[in-house]
């Protein structure tokens, strides 16, 4: 790159061609490099203004909270940035660290000559605004880039060179990334390398937190209190739930175990290296009552070099295989996409709501992502380091949504497991419990759940004593709960404590301006899986046809479409009839015609696919997109029966049309004129 740099005749040529692309005409690609050409070609798709200097930046409100919510990849990479601040930063350099979604967070430098405006934290550097530039484009194409003078997409920048590169986390997801700018005769060639290794060293450092605190959270969130010693006995790790077996809290890493505890046998099988499991023993400690525990040992080798002491206690011990069905929220509000105004309402109202203690409804069409509000929610909220738990109340047996949510003990019903099973509101403690799906759940278990909220403790199936829970709750529907009241099918007074606060998520049909937002996020996510597909663009005329669409399945289904148009294109910008058929508008049928024929055929369907699955009613309402009672309604108006098909396992009669040989538009259509009275 220095000789381009370094060379009149280049940059004339450049400047050409940059206003070859700004009177619409074609830009020879052999003068302009990649990447800069494919970002030249995405920042006119985009209408990016090469002459405008407005600044879009987000409300100091929402700075606040994101500096928040971004404090760890601040906390890391400020002091490794410090050295390159001292050697670039007083030399007409401009420092700048943005989010993954080209936010700035910070500003090392504020060296008026490196930069035409003021750059400040809260400011967006996304490609989609500003077109071509070092920090935008390395966002876009999470690699490292270097754009040079006329190479920039604004004029205003053509007397600068940037250098950016981005930082990861060990599971390759990009956190952010870093950039240095300067005017281009004050650019010296060493800061490439300088920015490079200093991001390389950021993503180490990320890398290296990462490990430490996975090894202490795994120590951490073992439900077994564990003592880790070195070889002369010495404690160099001790878990809370090891202090609340002992029942003491003070500091004991770097303390000897022979003065923590009188000798007992165990003790000596600790100093022999031998190791020993499940022993009960009771544990005297001077000064300090003692205490009645399980004991096991695992040596670090045969040689009594230290090892690991666990200690369980006998009152609290659990069936611990249970313990893994939680789920962890990994979302938080910098991964919702959209700039449309009802979108950022609901990000700023999910804000203030996670803010606060309260239970949260969250109502929306299925796709449209309420979910991720639920993760997002938790993350910003005080219990963003304790448990989420995920409960899908339309997916679970209907006999089983109780012993599920609230647990069971042993001998409680047929078939219980031995020992007993904790629920999922336990596993949930001190965190939150996501309950999607919230309009399935059967009446009996709406009653146990009304219990729970009102005393803050759960029962047991079997039990007789009941366990204290602090747990907040988020329910998410895509039915109208109100309805389901008038109709008998869910509480009203369950309803009145699980709104605390409503937070209604619109669907893509409301806010079709994010839609192209979102097919460059979903391009970006295809092209970090399939490079081969990292230049894939999509057409002005593509992306008004999306706009067009209704988009019944939401941003489930634009995913599912973007994804699909960049797999069939043949081409490196999507066009048009790259979207597939079903953009293609279809003569309508005749109402009458389909009306005479779909009884029949919604009964012969329904019959094959209950030969199919054998008779198994979730399996057959996963495959038709409706909960099972949605199903048993369908099946009871032809007299099917699931149990009739149990025994079957040939193929169905020929001449039987599958499910599966019908399009969704067909299926819809099908059962909408049917008359489905559940909605699904």
């Amino acid at each position: 790159m220095e000789h381009l740099r370094n060379s009149p005749d280049y940059h004339r040529r450049l400047l050409t061609e940059w206003q070859k692309l700004q009177r619409g005409e074609k830009v020879d690609s052999r003068i302009v490099r990649e990447p800069i050409y494919s970002s030249w070609m995405r920042s006119r798709g985009w209408g990016v203004d090469p002459e405008q200097e407005n600044v879009h930046s987000i409300p100091q409100e929402e700075l606040e909270l994101l500096l928040e919510e971004e404090s760890q990849l601040l906390n890391i990479t400020s002091p490794v940035m410090m050295p390159l601040v001292d050697i670039l930063g007083k030399t007409g350099n401009s420092l700048v660290l943005a989010n993954a979604q080209g936010i700035v967070l910070k500003v090392f430098s504020t060296d008026e000559r490196a930069r035409p405006h003021s750059v400040k934290p809260g400011d967006y550097k996304r490609e989609d605004f500003l077109g071509t530039a070092g920090l935008s484009t390395c966002l876009q194409i999470r690699e490292s880039v270097e754009v040079v003078a006329e190479e920039h997409y604004r004029r205003m920048w053509h007397n600068h060179t940037c250098v950016a590169a981005p930082v990861f986390n060990s599971r390759g997801e990009m956190l952010g990334a870093i950039s240095v700018t300067s005017n281009r005769e004050a650019f010296h060639h060493h800061t490439v390398p300088f920015i490079h290794m200093t991001a390389k060293h950021i993503s180490e450092q990320f890398r290296l937190h990462e490990l430490l605190a996975e090894q202490n959270a795994l120590i951490e969130m073992m439900d077994d209190g564990i003592i880790m010693l070195d070889g002369n006995g010495i404690i160099t790790t001790i878990n809370s739930k090891a202090f609340s077996v002992l029942g003491m809290d003070l500091a004991l890493a770097g303390k000897s175990i022979h003065s923590l505890f009188a000798p007992f046998l165990q003790l000596k099988w600790v100093e022999q290296g031998q190791a020993f499991y499940n022993e009960e023993v009771t544990i005297q400690m001077p000064e300090h009552a003692s205490c009645v525990c399980i004991l096991s040992f695992i040596p670090k080798d045969v040689d009594g070099g230290g090892g690991v002491l666990i200690l369980r206690d006998i009152s609290r011990m659990r069936e611990y295989a249970s313990r893994v069905s939680g789920s962890k929220a990994s979302f938080t509000f910098r991964n919702i996409i959209g700039q449309s105004s009802v979108m950022q309402n609901a990000v700023s109202q999910a804000r203030r709501i996670a803010r606060h203690d309260m239970g949260v409804l969250i109502l929306g069409e299925s796709g449209t992502g309420k979910e991720l509000f639920a993760q997002a929610i938790h993350n910003a909220s005080l219990r963003r380091e304790q448990p989420f738990v995920i409960v899908n109340c339309g997916a679970l047996p209907r006999d089983l949504v109780q012993s599920e949510l609230f647990g069971y003990t042993e001998g409680a019903f047929t078939g219980a497991s031995k020992g007993g099973r904790i629920g999922k509101f336990e596993l949930a403690d001190k965190g939150t419990i996501f309950l999607d799906e919230i309009g399935e759940m059967p009446m009996d278990a709406q009653i146990n759940l009304l219990r729970l909220i009102q005393n803050q403790e759960v029962m047991r199936i079997g039990d007789k004593v009941a366990r204290p829970v602090n747990v907040r709750i988020i329910a998410a529907t895509n039915r109208d709960l109100q309805e389901a009241v008038r109709q008998k099918q869910f509480r009203e007074d369950l309803l009145y404590r699980l709104n605390g606060f409503t937070l209604r998520v619109p669907p893509l049909r409301e806010r079709l301006e994010d839609i192209e937002e979102l097919i460059n996020f979903f391009l970006s996510r295809i092209s970090s899986r399939s490079p081969e597909f990292r230049s894939r663009v999509f057409s002005g005329s593509a992306v008004e046809a999306m706009k067009r669409r209704t988009w019944p399945g939401n941003v489930r289904e634009l995913e599912n479409a973007v994804e699909r148009a960049v797999y069939m294109s043949t081409g490196r910008i999507i066009q048009e009839e790259d979207l597939g058929e079903v953009f293609i508008p279809q003569p309508a049928p005749d109402p009458e015609a389909v009306r005479q024929h779909s009884a029949g055929a919604e009964k012969s369907l329904l019959e094959d696919l209950m030969m199919r699955y054998r008779g198994n009613v979730r399996e057959a309402a996963r495959e038709l997109g409706c909960s099972k009672s949605s199903l048993y309604t369908k099946m009871n108006r032809h007299h099917i029966r699931a149990r009739d098909f149990r025994i079957l396992s040939v193929p169905p009669p020929a001449g039987k049309k599958r499910l599966s040989d019908l399009s969704p538009t067909q299926i819809e259509k099908l059962f909408k004129l049917l008359g489905d009275e559940d909605g699904e």
